[in-house]
């Protein structure tokens, strides 16, 4: 009878164990897995470019499809080796307070997107990524600004120079010259 008792507890702990792997993040994580797949599935269905071509039209999305999957497994092996499956976790009480932060990611992005067009590409890039590197726990401004400047420099003439993209000037840049 013992041994029923103690095969119980191991599965409720099991149990709680898999309840907290796929709660929250973890579910979204399995959407992203699923995607990939699929994704990856539709971007072999693709053809490819000239016999002479090695990199052609199916290349970068099969790579995608690979990274997304390879990403997914990862967050699921971190996430099972953060769990011990020795106790239960803890419920953890949600509060406004955390909720709007979560969402202030989501705002950075959506005013950063928003003002693209009339500051610029350089502009609105050195402004996000100093207010997000902040945000996320640098503590000083002036390594933010310095971080937000190097990823802008870097961006700006990858996607001008290699990828011949011409990114939005805005309105004051021009209006300087």
């Amino acid at each position: 009878m013992p041994k029923k008792r103690v095969g119980s507890l191991r599965q409720m702990r099991v149990m709680a164990w898999l309840r907290e792997l796929w709660r929250g993040d973890g579910a979204l994580a399995l959407l992203f897995l699923v995607l990939s797949v699929f994704y990856l599935a539709y971007a072999t269905t693709l053809r490819g470019g000239l016999m002479s071509d090695l990199v052609g039209p199916r290349t970068y999305p099969i790579l995608l499809g690979i990274l997304g999957i390879g990403l997914s497994l990862l967050f699921f092996f971190r996430k099972l080796s953060s769990l011990t499956v020795a106790r239960p976790p803890r419920e953890r009480t949600r509060t406004l307070r955390g909720e709007m932060r979560d969402l202030q990611g989501l705002a950075l992005i959506v005013g950063y997107v928003l003002v693209m067009d009339t500051l610029g590409y350089l502009i609105a890039t050195v402004l996000f990524a100093t207010v997000t590197v902040k945000w996320l726990g640098q503590p000083t401004w002036r390594a933010s600004v310095l971080f937000a400047v190097i990823l802008t420099a870097v961006t700006f003439s990858l996607f001008t120079w290699v990828f011949g993209v011409q990114l939005p000037v805005g309105v004051i840049l021009p209006a300087i010259r």
